[in-house]
């Protein structure tokens, strides 16, 4: 028999054996499957709300009953259920965003609760309200640059945006940033930026070598993507950025406002920036290996890229993270700095990802979101795909 389940329209009935069968659709897929702590919370909560105990989805509780802390724990140095809940609800997010599953019973977890929700298939619903009205488009300056395609760079962001949900450590993580006065500065790499740093280490002509290299300005597709989830987050909080790259600014450019820079090598901006600090980018003589080098400890290699390994072949890559107010412009800074491209991608998500921030909080000390900041950052690599990104090492200030 039918029963009325929370989150459907007061005429709407589902079937509690067809969101058993949903749940189970759902944690079968490679989003979910290949995890212990996902489908484990997942399958708890939504049990608990069938059986009409949704009192009992508290954070404290799920610690507890789903991984296994003590009743006493702390949850503010223990964020467990938090930052699973938050990647929970973005798998959730993408698994519905495929085609093949528009169609089918949906589970969603609301940002700020533990408790589902159930929705009958996109047919059985009500039309939809019609959505609110674009930004206007005076709140956004994107400036042109060869590599990108703007409307389908601006199409890919507002798409992306109904991905990301308001979270208070990514809040504050981000918020010296956003309440700076002025447009931030979002900056990538150039071609021209990489031929001239690669010349000069190799004893070359760095004049000869960047005329060679021209007015070349292409953004590879893993800057894109970064590019795509740092103009999500700065729309939804209406922070306006102008988006230019390395070799068309200045650092007057950099004393006006904030800046997010992207990319290690080819940005020559994010290696002058971070040299002082105590985690920088380092070349060898001969442009063979670029490593992100620890001030404190000099002759450590562990954060490494070896140009003689093909990146189809790599398994592990690194990336640098850093929000800091910089002495020379007095402005704040975002590094999102990857090796290689695997990299790349990782530090943009880590720095756009409620639940990987969260973690970051949780090993952070008090007042971290006023600090200086800088995270080392590795991610696994499993046939040329970039995996969760996970903090190896940290610095406040």
């Amino acid at each position: 028999m039918a029963a009325k389940m929370p989150g459907l329209p007061a005429n709407a009935e589902l079937d509690r054996d067809a969101l058993q069968q949903q749940l189970e659709r759902i944690l079968k897929d490679p989003l979910f499957l290949n995890s212990k702590r996902y489908p484990s919370l997942l399958r708890y909560v939504v049990s608990e709300t069938l059986d009409g105990r949704t009192d009992q989805l508290k954070e404290r509780t799920l610690g507890m009953e789903v991984f296994g802390r003590d009743p006493e724990y702390d949850t503010n140095l223990d964020n467990v259920v938090r930052s699973t809940a938050g990647e929970i609800r973005k798998r959730l997010a993408q698994y519905y965003q495929a085609p093949q599953h528009k169609d089918e019973i949906r589970i969603d977890l609301p940002p700020g609760s533990y408790v589902p929700r159930f929705h009958a298939p996109a047919e059985a619903q009500p039309p939809a309200a019609p959505p609110p009205p674009s930004p206007s488009p005076r709140k956004i300056r994107i400036l042109p640059m060869a590599g990108i395609g703007v409307a389908a760079f601006v199409l890919a962001v507002f798409t992306w945006m109904g991905l990301r949900e308001p979270n208070g450590d990514l809040e504050r993580f981000w918020e010296p940033v956003i309440n700076s006065p002025g447009s931030i500065l979002v900056c990538t790499g150039t071609v021209q930026s990489l031929a001239k740093q690669m010349a000069q280490l190799q004893g070359g002509d760095v004049e000869a070598t960047a005329l060679a290299a021209g007015t070349r300005q292409h953004v590879t597709l893993e800057e894109a993507s970064a590019l795509m989830r740092f103009g999500s987050l700065l729309n939804r909080r209406k922070k306006p950025f102008k988006l230019r790259n390395d070799s068309s600014i200045s650092l007057a450019d950099l004393k006006i406002g904030p800046a997010i820079l992207i990319g290690a090598m080819n940005n020559e901006w994010t290696l002058r920036l971070a040299a002082p600090l105590r985690f920088n980018i380092q070349w060898d003589e001969g442009a063979t290996m670029v490593w992100i080098n620890d001030r404190q400890h000099p002759s450590r290699r562990d954060w490494a890229r070896i140009d003689a390994v093909p990146p189809d072949k790599v398994t592990e890559d690194f990336a640098l993270v850093s929000r800091f107010r910089n002495e020379t412009t007095g402005q704040i800074a975002v590094i999102s700095a990857g090796l290689h491209r695997f990299g790349t991608i990782a530090a943009a998500e880590f720095l756009t990802d409620p639940g990987l921030i969260s973690e970051l909080a949780a090993a952070a000390p008090p007042g971290w979101d006023q600090m200086n900041i800088q995270v080392v950052i590795a991610t696994k690599v499993i046939n040329s795909e970039a995996g969760r990104p996970r903090i190896v090492a940290t610095h406040f200030w």
